[in-house]
């Protein structure tokens, strides 16, 4: 395990006392059956979550009452302080759940299985049976059309028109305004629960700072009818806390991330359209784009759970996946996390910068677990220090990619260390050469891949030592073959390659060290894990692989 410190800065630290610091709290209550010109204490609550959010300021508690909103947009006016922050909280024990959809009633009868609902003004991108999302059907928005590279767009449409309705899907036909759907077995929507989106987003605070946010439910946003590509909640520029929260079928994004000091923690981003959790590093003063000194985020989030976000099937290469972090995110913290059976990347940093730390997470069934694209750390500043390192990528579980486990594409000074791989179809890539985004001519330099465990499906190492590469250390690692079993067919341990991934293979380490002078001490052997079947990766005693891959911790998942 390295060395190297990973601390939080003044500004980070502070923020976290200032959290912890609510004092001579105004407690504004809200409650469906609430009235706005009540008070607003506990036994005369608003009805209007915003009226309670305007009349809010520093150290003041917005508690929500159970129950389900069917809100418009949420726009916080007002901001708390560093020392007392604004909470907006569910009530302890009840369930608030937010959403931007609206019960729909009243359908027709439109055909054999078809049923449609006139008059239907909004362009919703979401259609929800009792709970359960309707596939889209046709051409609704830009996304739908708007090229990427090669023949993909951005959210590939599935059918053209009503004539493709087929069960449990949705069309909306925008000229005549009418809202059709087949359900299963062709039943009827009357007596369902139908739910269109209508809203584009729930809650938006951009201006706004030092914000609690805890024990809520967001769900169902309209947001890709507006040609926009941001989560249902978007944070403001500094200190927010958002705990014990869940983002559920937004549009797009479950939450939109900028600014600085923020923590999320003990949450939940399950089935979002495309993204659970969205990071922008970059500012309004910068356009949104990549800048090369951006002072460090301080961004923390720790024990939350991202399962099956791209529910919508966004192109898995663009912006899909469980949270995706371009451009220009640096010092960003990601631990103990569960990210499973995303429809994209589990945890991708594009454009990046420095002093990111992935650590402790478990990701399993991703299209790639872990992957750091174009980055490199930031140079030193006058206010700034240099980044001691890109990305510090340690004691990670990263299972069953159906490309890569781990990912350092065109990037510099990553270090991956005691990691635990199985079963990616290529666990660790040093690669994606040549880049030219974000800057000019990428490098791929100063990475190190050290004392991590590979049990691959095709390589278990790929190392790129073609032009722009330079100074990358594979040094270590331990290749697992389990039950005395021999590299077959296509697979192999370890790949260096001036080319594709394959055009490099070494079936034995010995040769590799001896004509490329990578993995002197790499082993390749039985790790000896607990239990392989139940993903049990602890070591037994005696392991040839002491040391090396994932060690479970006190506070592991």
């Amino acid at each position: 395990m390295s060395k190297l410190s990973v601390t939080c800065s003044t500004a980070f630290l502070a923020g976290l006392m200032g959290f912890a610091g609510m004092v001579d709290a105004r407690e504004i209550y809200v409650a469906l059956d609430g009235n706005d010109s009540g008070s607003g204490s506990l036994d005369q609550p608003l009805q209007s979550i915003q009226k309670a959010l305007n009349q809010a300021g520093p150290g003041d508690v917005v508690r929500i009452r159970g129950g389900v909103y069917r809100i418009k947009p949420l726009v916080l006016n007002r901001s708390g302080s560093r020392e007392s922050p604004l909470a907006i909280e569910g009530m302890p024990g009840e369930e608030v759940i937010l959403k931007g959809s609206q019960l729909v009633t009243g359908w027709q009868q439109s055909g054999e299985g078809v049923w449609m609902l006139p008059d239907w003004q909004i362009n919703s991108q979401q259609l929800f049976v009792d709970g359960k999302p309707l596939q889209q059907i046709g051409i609704q928005t830009r996304w739908h059309t708007e090229k990427l590279w090669a023949d993909h767009v951005c959210l590939p449409p599935v059918g053209k028109g009503l004539e493709d309705l087929k069960e449990d899907s949705f069309f909306y036909d925008k000229e005549a305004k009418v809202l059709y759907c087949r359900l299963a077995g062709d039943a009827a929507p009357n007596g369902r629960m139908m739910e269109a989106s209508v809203e584009p987003e729930l809650l938006v605070g951009l201006r706004a700072s030092n914000i609690v946010l805890r024990n809520l439910t967001f769900m169902h946003s309209n947001q890709t009818a507006t040609s926009q590509r941001r989560g249902m909640v978007q944070v403001g520029p500094e200190n927010w806390l958002i705990e014990n929260c869940r983002f559920m079928y937004s549009d797009f994004g479950g939450l939109s991330v900028s600014g600085n000091n923020h923590i999320v923690r003990n949450s939940q981003f399950i089935s979002n359209g495309c993204v659970g959790i969205d990071v922008n590093g970059s500012d309004e003063a910068h356009g949104y784009r990549w800048y090369p000194d951006r002072p460090p985020m301080n961004l923390l989030l720790e024990n939350i759970e991202l399962v099956g976000n791209n529910y919508r099937q966004f192109f898995d290469q663009w912006h899909a996946g469980a949270m995706k972090l371009v451009p220009a995110c640096r010092g960003v913290t990601i631990r103990r996390c569960r990210i499973v059976d995303n429809k994209g990347a589990g945890i991708w940093f594009d454009g990046g910068l420095g002093g990111n730390v992935i650590e402790d997470n478990l990701l399993v069934n991703n299209m790639t677990g872990i992957f750091y694209e174009i980055a490199q750390p930031a140079l030193p500043t006058a206010d700034h220090p240099a980044d001691e390192f890109g990305a510090l990528i340690r004691n990670n579980r990263v299972i069953n990619g159906s490309r890569q486990g781990i990912y350092i594409s065109a990037s510099c000074n990553a270090i991956v260390e005691n990691n635990t791989c199985y079963r990616n179809v290529n666990d660790i890539v040093i690669h994606g050469m040549p880049r030219k985004e974000f800057g000019g001519n990428r490098r791929l330099e100063n990475n190190i891949v050290r004392n991590n465990i590979v049990s691959t499906r095709a390589i278990g190492i790929v190392l790129f030592v073609g032009e722009g590469s330079a100074n990358n250390v594979v040094e270590g690692n331990f290749y697992a073959l389990l039950a005395g079993e021999q590299p077959k067919g296509n697979s192999a341990p370890l790949s260096i390659t001036t080319a594709g991934y394959g055009a490099g293979v070494f079936r034995d380490l010995k040769e590799a060290y001896e004509k490329t002078g990578y993995e002197r001490t790499g082993k390749m052997g039985d790790p000896l894990w607990v239990d392989v079947e139940k993903l049990d990766f602890r070591l037994k005693e005696g392991s040839a692989a002491a040391g090396k891959g994932w060690q479970p911790r006190d506070d592991s998942l």
